[in-house]
């Protein structure tokens, strides 16, 4: 009888390495590697790629910027100032109160960014923005024909104090001020070259002081009521207030702070009366803060007027 072949396993591994049979050769759950050591990489290994899919992951923490929560402000905005100027050259003043009028505008633009040093470690001050129309007071004062400038200087920030080295938080202080620092250097140097530009354009307009020009004051004034903007807004009236040409009235003067400039002939009597004449007819226009000064002293009050300063 013949005996039949029982397989083993050892038979059968030894069956697949003669006939070459590679899978033999790769790692099995028997293969020398220890099953707990093989399960626990396994089960490490999935849990990594979950954590990493979730977000469960702590990421690197982000650099400290000027964006960052606990970086502070460190310049405060400056406000801009709409404002109007009317200069009187009529033949009822003398030629150099007109011209000296319109030289006092020219020192006050171009001295308006201040030379003040910035950026400073101990912070600046800031500078007011301008925007300036100028028109003359002539027979026909009220006509959008006449002559007029316009010019505009923008707002320099004020920096604050660079931020102390042991304060709380000074890495990113420190580079929030390294930025407003260049911000207040630009600035600076735009609202320079506007000033500049803005005296130049007011010292070359030309003065119409003809012998047959009449002085119509009141519609000069109406015209910049009706053209300047009436936010943050103040008039100036350089003249001798002698209207000799019928008044035209228009726009409204709410909410406005006006300084005028008085040539006196002399006569105080006269020149006080003007004065009482005009701050009627202002004051019934709405203007607020009327004042009146002589041009003497227009060199001491010009630059703080037209920077907002109080008086």
């Amino acid at each position: 009888m013949r005996r039949r072949k029982i397989l083993t396993a050892r038979h059968l591994s030894q069956s697949r390495m003669d006939h070459g049979d590679l899978s033999s050769a790769e790692p099995s759950i028997n293969s020398g590697v220890p099953r707990k050591r093989l399960m626990a990489s396994l089960t490490f290994g999935v849990l990594a790629l979950l954590f990493s899919a979730c977000g469960l992951a702590s990421p690197p923490p982000p650099p400290l910027t000027a964006a960052s929560p606990v970086a502070v402000a460190s310049i405060v905005s400056a406000p801009t100032y709409n404002e109007g100027f009317c200069i009187d050259p009529t033949a009822s003043t003398v030629a150099t109160f007109s011209e000296g009028i319109k030289q006092e505008l020219v020192n006050v633009l171009s001295g308006w960014e201040g030379g003040v040093q910035r950026p400073n470690p101990a912070g600046s001050p800031g500078v007011p923005g301008l925007n300036l129309e100028v028109r003359q007071v002539l027979t026909d004062s009220y006509s959008s024909g006449d002559p007029y400038v316009q010019v505009s200087i923008p707002a320099v920030p004020a920096l604050l104090p660079e931020p102390n080295v042991n304060s709380a938080n000074f890495v990113a202080q420190d580079i929030a001020w390294q930025s407003a620092k260049q911000e207040v250097r630009s600035a600076e140097a735009s609202a320079r070259s506007a000033a500049q530009q803005a005296a130049s354009a007011v010292g070359a307009m030309t003065l119409q002081s003809y012998p047959d020009v009449l002085s119509e004051i009141a519609g000069c004034v109406s015209a910049l009521a009706e053209t300047v903007p009436d936010t943050n807004r103040s008039l100036i009236l350089a003249s001798d207030l002698e209207q000799n040409e019928p008044p035209q009235f228009a726009g409204q003067l709410s909410n406005t702070r006006v300084l005028i400039i008085q040539a006196c002939d002399g006569e105080a009597a006269s020149c006080s009366g003007w004065q009482t004449i005009w701050q009627s007819l202002l004051n019934s226009e709405g203007a607020q803060n009327l004042g009146f000064i002589r041009p003497e002293q227009a060199s001491a009050v010009l630059p703080n007027f037209m920077k907002g300063v109080a008086s």
